[in-house]
């Protein structure tokens, strides 16, 4: 996810995280931040959102990350450096003007989708592996959550409101995508190609406002040390 980092600004800027130079100066540089920053402040406070059997169960994934060592830090860039290439790849083929759309002439054809009618192929592609991938990953979180018993040294939980700032944080970040999204388009779109750019004005704000919550709850929770479930 690091090139679409530059969504978390509200807007669709592209072409900072997806070629280069902006690879090198931005994606690769802004993922080692990101990821000290998710382990020093983000995490604890996150896991204590969640329900309270999952977090039960993410007990011992709390420690701290170890950055230290030079195998450590090249196992680390080679998997930031792999995560963004195979984004890139997969990205190539699910937008228009890319090279591989100008060379494969079957990306540009369209296609009859029910429910969506004609759509070009790229697109399908892009929403395909989208809710391919939503699908994979929740069928893994619930065989996940299956297969993990709860730690022993899990404490008693605390209170089940902080699940609702979780619905909160997500709800105000729906509501402000769906807004900004009519007040962009103009109302709710009639064609396929406005509906696209309706979902991509809906994800990109949320996105960015859900973004913006979760780290000010986090680095306050930090601040004041009520992450823990102890």
């Amino acid at each position: 996810m690091a090139p679409d980092l530059p969504y978390i600004t509200g807007n669709e800027y592209r072409e900072l995280g997806h070629k280069f130079p902006g690879v090198l100066l931005f994606t690769l540089p802004a993922s080692w931040i990101v990821l000290w920053l998710f382990h020093t402040a983000i995490k604890k406070p996150v896991v204590g959102l969640l329900p309270l059997g999952v977090q039960q169960r993410l007990q011992d994934q709390l420690g701290d990350f170890d950055f230290s060592g030079i195998a450590r830090r090249v196992t680390i860039a080679t998997s930031l450096v792999l995560g963004i290439a195979t984004h890139l790849v997969w990205d190539a083929f699910t937008h228009a003007y890319t090279w591989p759309w100008y060379r494969l002439g079957w990306l540009q054809s369209w296609i009859y989708v029910p429910f969506a009618g004609h759509m070009p192929m790229f697109m399908v592609l892009q929403y395909a592996s989208t809710i391919i991938g939503m699908v994979a990953l929740a069928a893994w979180i619930l065989l996940w959550y299956r297969d993990t018993p709860p730690c022993k040294e899990a404490a008693l939980p605390k209170p089940k409101s902080r699940v609702l700032i979780a619905f909160a944080i997500c709800a105000v970040a729906a509501v402000a995508g769906f807004l900004r999204a009519i007040l962009l388009v103009g109302g709710f779109p009639i064609s396929v190609k406005g509906w696209d750019f309706f979902l991509m004005y809906v994800g990109v704000t949320a996105l960015a406002v859900a973004f913006w919550e979760l780290l000010l709850y986090c680095l306050l929770a930090t601040s004041l040390r009520t992450w823990s479930v102890s």
